[in-house]
């Protein structure tokens, strides 16, 4: 038999709700998620806004960088209640995620929700195929013990074959969300690298990103950002304007 492709939909912390609205029956709240020491859970509420039931699945997995990508691992130190829940119509569920340990851990420790809002087989004749279904990725950070502190982060650009690549490492006990992401040129204009969220540096992690070439997007060569281009950009939502190094071509990283 034929299957039909399921559609499936990623929408990240902070991603608009407008982009997926004509597709999504599940929503969710809030975006982001923090436990602060001496707090034992914490709760995400799930938000039916169709007119049909629908069953929701909530997984937690460990989080943690390298310098071009995000992992996602299995993870014990928290518990999801309830995992899987049937919403109805207009309806919502509140799952809480609870950490069972009472001391605060020594760094921040960062994990992802995967929120999917499953097929529902039995309305298609057995097929779940045919189901667009959804999913939601959602941070959730629990506060080291003390004062929680800031990102420190130091910005690099390395072109290599061709490409250049924005990094930004965070020394801090922190992490940084960086969004509406700007580098400036030697003629006083901008190189636009994100207009919404581009990612984040966990603490002690570097991550990297390739600027956009293509279309309006040509290839800036090192003249066009001078000798001392900066970043412009919003990290944790504060508007950042920090000195970005230029290292040299095909550095490895």
């Amino acid at each position: 038999m034929q299957r039909s492709r399921s559609l499936w939909l990623f929408a990240l912390a902070l991603a608009p709700w407008s982009s997926l609205a004509w597709s999504a029956s599940l929503h969710v709240s809030p975006v982001s998620l923090r436990l602060v020491p001496g707090q034992a859970a914490v709760g995400l509420t799930l938000s039916n806004v169709g007119e049909q039931p629908l069953v929701a699945q909530v997984r937690l997995f460990g989080w943690t960088q390298d310098i071009s990508d995000d992992h996602l691992s299995a993870q014990q130190e928290l518990v999801v209640s309830p995992p899987i829940a049937t919403i109805a119509a207009h309806g919502e569920q509140v799952v809480r995620i609870v950490r069972p340990a009472r001391a605060a851990p020594g760094q921040e420790l960062a994990y992802r929700l995967l929120i999917d809002e499953l097929p529902d087989s039995a309305a298609h004749g057995g097929d779940a195929a045919v189901d667009i279904r959804i999913r939601y990725s959602v941070p959730l950070f629990v506060q080291a013990a003390g004062v929680p502190g800031e990102p420190r982060l130091s910005w690099s650009l390395t072109q290599r074959d061709g490409d250049w690549f924005l990094k930004a490492l965070n020394s801090g006990p922190l992490h940084a969300q960086l969004s509406a992401v700007k580098l400036t040129l030697a003629d006083g204009s901008t190189l636009k690298v994100a207009d919404g969220l581009l990612g984040y540096a966990l603490p002690g992690c570097a991550r990297e990103w390739r600027l956009p070439t293509g279309g309006t997007h040509a290839a800036p060569t090192a003249g066009q950002f001078g000798r001392e281009p900066h970043v412009l950009a919003a990290v944790n939502g504060r508007a950042i304007d920090a000195p970005v190094a230029l290292t040299s071509t095909d550095s490895a990283h």
